[in-house]
């Protein structure tokens, strides 16, 4: 599909909900916050933020909850209850779904009861290379171990494979480049070509979206 009928396309559709993947340290919540975090009628839902809710969370040593027996599965039952509810309220015109998207079974669930609720489906990947999500996760409060980012990589691709093909477009956002200034930042991903895989015909609807922000542009 053309750059322009993909914005025409997207710019009409009443609901969207948007599945981020990529590495610990792609820059995935830093990029959702930057485009989605200010827009009207939109629902961010993040397991490590509900993680950060868990009674047993130590802002001290934040890695130390996600040992906590439960404590995942408590965090996953919260965004579960915040996406079920999303997705049957019309108020919600867009749904960003934060993670790495390594959990397949899951993750085709939510882009299955998104489609059968009216909703129009992204898949949005946020790229960067190995060597570029060691460095920027080093920096981090939680740091996931050099290994686990190695699996995390080869589960992305198997798990892309199966889910691209579920949803109505696939994006890509190459993001491995530094920018301190976020809202620079953003518009350069703004303002680039998109990376585009469209999966299921993309017809033109008849109700233009009460808040409408173009994915389009927010992929590189």
């Amino acid at each position: 599909m053309q750059q322009h009928a993909w914005r025409r396309w997207v710019s009409t559709q009443q609901r969207v909900a948007v599945f981020m993947a990529g590495l610990p340290g792609s820059g995935k919540t830093r990029i959702i916050q930057g485009l989605y975090g200010a827009t009207t009628g939109t629902t961010i839902l993040d397991l490590d933020r509900e993680m950060r809710a868990h009674p047993l969370y130590d802002p001290t040593r934040p890695a130390k909850v996600y040992e906590a027996r439960g404590a995942y599965d408590w965090a996953n039952d919260r965004v579960e209850r915040r996406f079920q509810a999303a997705v049957r309220d019309d108020a919600v015109s867009r749904i960003v779904l934060d993670g790495t998207g390594t959990k397949i079974n899951r993750r085709l669930r939510r882009i299955a009861t998104a489609r059968a609720h009216g909703l129009r489906t992204i898949m949005l990947y946020v790229r960067v290379s190995l060597a570029t999500a060691l460095r920027r996760n080093a920096k981090r409060c939680r740091v996931v171990p050099a290994r686990k980012l190695e699996e995390y990589q080869i589960l992305i691709d198997r798990a892309l494979c199966v889910e691209e093909g579920q949803v109505d477009c696939y994006e890509i956002i190459d993001n491995d480049q530094d920018i301190p200034d976020r809202d620079k930042h953003i518009r350069d991903i703004r303002s680039s070509k998109p990376h585009l895989k469209c999966v299921h015909e993309c017809p033109a609807a008849e109700i233009v979206p009460r808040d409408v922000s173009v994915v389009v542009e927010v992929s590189s």
